[in-house]
């Protein structure tokens, strides 16, 4: 008996002690498609920050964002997504959360983050309409509806394209007839984007005027419809928009490529700024149409955390430092100090490239700050106003908000209407957009097909469903 008792003393005393597992959790984010891009640097750098302050690791996966959806849905299908990780948009979110993949974050936000729920305030009930739950944090940046072209400064300079005249998007038909006389190896702009109505979600159904008007109308009948299918017809045949064969893939596209002259976007203060920067040359904007929101603009750019994930509070408090953590923001958006980018006002806290990243090596060229959670954390770039971010506050507080913004449409009552109107907009927008065929006649086709599907069965519901909430908003 005590030659057992000493075997056992002797294996407990030689034996190594099993290290207690340290918690971890997976991250995923966006990134911009960039050439010679180490992740691994800037993950490594991620969890080594958060680990030594907040006592958990790490383990931070990027992917380019023209293939992120891809990627999440792969990850959903094989039930392996990340525990913490950035959400598209609210297609992407209802899809997880009808799957049971997404984690509700009332008790998380409860117990790790009260502060978050002021800090979003009615951000946070918008993001997360028509939910039973909430399920996603909306980044801070702006929310704004597609109201400008954004442009290359040199090359309106070097051609004298008169862009002071332009007021409307029909008077680019003239800039780019002459740009393209003189340059045909430029691509005028990237596919026009309608953006002055409220698509209510679905494009079946909206609300015109930027959002003003309290009548629900079908989108293609409208005469801004009509005009905006001829036009871009038009600027197709004659080879102004950037034809996607090219291999120009990357979101980032126009910042990242010269040959482009501009693109339509949303205008808010920091665009020419951000963008500027990443592109390393003047941009310049002209308004085409006022800047309002909807509810659909509060449906993108989200984080949220698996319902799988084994560690829930550290995904949370990791959520958490995306929106109130400037080391982490900066960390992601500019890459490390140092290495990636140098202070060069210390007071300001205004910074620059790297003095010695030029060969590439040590250039982080995201400046995506809005990817990250909280952008307004981002550190200035050298050339950004000082006051840059406290003008883009100012700026997201005092556009107009659309008459239905906080309104989600239930189409289930609808439900086989929605899936016919969709397949005939599917068919149709494209072959009208692409410039196939005679316009005149697919418009008519198109709009003969989604009154034979119900769209103006959906229009009732839709309006009706908006009055009432409405009537339940006073």
């Amino acid at each position: 008996m005590q030659i057992i008792l000493l075997l056992l003393f002797f294996i407990l005393c030689t034996s190594p002690v099993q290290a207690a597992e340290e918690p971890a959790i997976r991250v995923t984010v966006p990134r911009v498609e960039e050439a010679g891009f180490n992740g691994l640097q800037i993950a490594a750098a991620v969890d080594e920050y958060v680990y030594s302050e907040f006592g958990f690791h790490v383990e931070l996966d990027f992917v380019v964002m023209d293939n992120y959806e891809r990627e999440i849905t792969h990850a959903s299908l094989l039930e392996n997504l990340p525990d913490a990780f950035f959400i598209w948009d609210r297609s992407m979110a209802a899809a997880l959360i009808q799957k049971n993949q997404l984690a509700p974050l009332e008790n998380l936000l409860n117990d790790y983050g009260t502060d978050l729920i002021s800090f979003f305030g009615e951000e946070l009930s918008i993001t997360n309409a028509g939910y039973d739950s909430i399920y996603v944090l909306p980044n801070k940046l702006d929310r704004e509806n597609i109201s400008c072209f954004e442009y290359r400064a040199s090359i309106a300079d070097k051609y004298q394209l008169d862009m002071d005249s332009v007021r409307s998007i029909n008077d680019l038909s003239d800039i780019f007839a002459k740009l393209h006389e003189a340059s045909p190896d430029v691509v005028c702009c990237d596919p026009l984007t309608l953006g002055y109505y409220d698509a209510l979600g679905d494009s079946l159904g909206v609300l015109m005027d930027c959002g003003r008007s309290d009548r629900i109308v079908n989108l293609y009948e409208t005469e801004a419809f009509r005009n905006y299918v001829f036009l871009i017809s038009d600027w197709r045949k004659k080879g102004y928009l950037l034809d996607d064969n090219l291999g120009y893939n990357s979101i980032n596209r126009f910042v990242a490529s010269p040959e482009i002259f501009g693109k339509f976007s949303n205008y808010h203060p920091a665009l020419v700024s951000v963008d500027g920067a990443a592109a390393e040359e003047e941009l310049r904007t002209v308004t085409l149409y006022d800047s309002f929101v909807s509810t659909d603009d509060y449906q993108t750019f989200q984080y949220g955390i698996s319902s799988q994930c084994q560690n829930p509070a550290y995904a949370m408090q990791f959520l958490k430092l995306l929106f109130t953590d400037a080391t982490l923001v900066n960390l992601l958006t500019y890459g490390v100090e140092g290495v990636h980018y140098q202070v060069i006002d210390e007071k300001l806290q205004t910074i620059s490239f790297q003095d010695d990243s030029v060969d590439g090596t040590g250039s982080y060229h995201q400046f995506r700050g809005y990817y990250y959670g909280n952008q307004y954390l981002c550190k200035l770039w050298e050339g950004y106003p000082i006051d840059l971010w406290e003008q883009e506050t100012v700026y997201n507080q005092s556009i107009e908000r659309s008459y239905a913004c906080g309104f989600i449409f239930d189409p289930s009552s609808v439900s086989t209407a929605q899936a016919a109107c969709t397949q005939a907009v599917n068919y149709y927008l494209p072959l009208l957009e692409e410039g196939f065929g005679d316009t005149e006649m697919l418009l008519s086709e198109l709009n003969n097909s989604l009154h034979k599907a119900g769209i103006d069965l959906i229009i009732e519901e839709k309006q009706r469903q908006l009055d009432l909430w409405k009537e339940q908003e006073k």
